[in-house]
């Protein structure tokens, strides 16, 4: 009976979230190493490469190769567009449409044309390099990428 009245009290308040201020994990060793932990203590990004590395796992290695480099990339690309765009873009929503597109592709195990693949990778990695508009007023961008991109 504990247990129910526990759930129906905390049910409301899980039903009405309030917007949430996230920061960066400060290592204390510098951008360079903050950028390299992000991939890490980013679920939703680091759910996004083990994805993108299954996929690739069932194409073949010539495939999941090509893969990585347009990976990288398209990160690359969307870290570089992310110095532009305003500081209030929202990801979560491209984060979790490339993560369920992610588990229906590893799922039904087809193999996909090369060009399919190049593209899919080059667009999750361009994804995720816009995670980089998010840490562009708490840091050195140049370095906390070279970290991001190290560890990716």
């Amino acid at each position: 009976m504990r247990t129910v009245l526990s759930l129906l009290t905390a049910l409301p308040i899980a039903l009405l979230p309030s917007a949430a201020s996230a920061h960066l994990v400060d290592s204390g060793f510098g951008d360079f190493y903050d950028g390299a932990l992000h991939l890490i203590v980013t679920p939703g990004d680091l759910l996004i490469v083990i994805g993108i590395a299954l996929l690739g796992g069932l194409q073949g290695s010539a495939i999941a190769r090509t893969m990585l480099v347009s990976l990288l990339a398209g990160c690359l690309v969307g870290a570089l567009i992310s110095f532009v765009l305003p500081a209030t873009l929202s990801l979560d929503r491209v984060v979790v449409v490339a993560f369920g597109l992610l588990g229906v592709l590893v799922l039904i195990d087809r193999h996909m044309p090369r060009t399919a693949i190049i593209v899919f990778a080059v667009a999750v990695g361009i994804a995720q390099g816009l995670s980089a508009v998010l840490i562009r007023e708490q840091t050195t961008s140049w370095i906390w990428l070279a970290g991001s991109i190290t560890s990716l």
